[in-house]
């Protein structure tokens, strides 16, 4: 808004209104007499003042109009930006938001994956382990069977030879006590193994 044609005016008005109003506070002492008119100035000035009140109301109307347009228009754009803001902030808020779930996501699936590999490696272990565990329990069992025949026989065998060594002792005995002795053939006695020659 341009103002300086205003203010000069209000100024001009001022200046005539103050040199009025002190002419018309001190006036002049002159020969006049109190009957005689006063000066033209004089009787302007409350029109003048007038104007000048006026004026400046207006002034001051069209000042205030302007600074509540300002403010206005001052107060929407920071509304805006406020609102822009926020929505800025929202949408980061939601942005960051969706990253972090899918981080967790992926987390949680990779957590999964290797829970699953840890479970699957852990059954392999333990299913080789109980396969070596039972061939050697096995093959403990078995060696403990070939042992217990092996013993079986030789127990066989041995109360075979004791038998037979006692005939062969009591023949020979009688031999000796007899008229003629006649010699006694020792019987032999074979030992078979299982899992040898028959």
């Amino acid at each position: 808004m341009n103002d300086k044609p205003v203010t000069g005016r209000v100024r001009l008005l001022l200046g005539r209104a103050s040199v009025d109003s002190v002419t018309a506070i001190h006036p002049v002492v002159s020969s006049i007499s109190p009957e005689d008119p006063a000066p033209p100035a004089s009787a302007e000035l409350p029109g003048e003042a007038l104007q000048v009140l006026t004026l400046a109301q207006r002034t001051a109307e069209e000042y205030v109009a302007a600074a509540n347009r300002t403010a206005q228009t001052v107060r929407e754009e920071a509304e805006k930006s406020a609102e822009h803001c926020r929505a800025e902030a929202r949408e980061y808020a939601e942005r960051m938001r969706a990253e972090a779930d899918a981080l967790l996501t992926a987390a949680r699936a990779e957590a999964e994956r290797i829970i699953a590999d840890g479970n699957e490696t852990a059954e392999q272990l333990a299913q080789r382990a109980q396969r070596r565990y039972e061939d050697a329990v096995g093959g403990l069992a078995v060696k403990r069977k070939a042992l217990q025949e092996q013993i079986e026989t030789l127990e066989v065998f041995d109360a075979e030879y004791r038998r037979r060594l006692m005939a062969f002792l009591q023949g020979q005995l009688r031999a000796l006590w007899a008229d003629q002795p006649q010699p006694v053939e020792f019987p032999s006695v074979e030992l078979q193994l299982p899992g040898g020659p028959s």
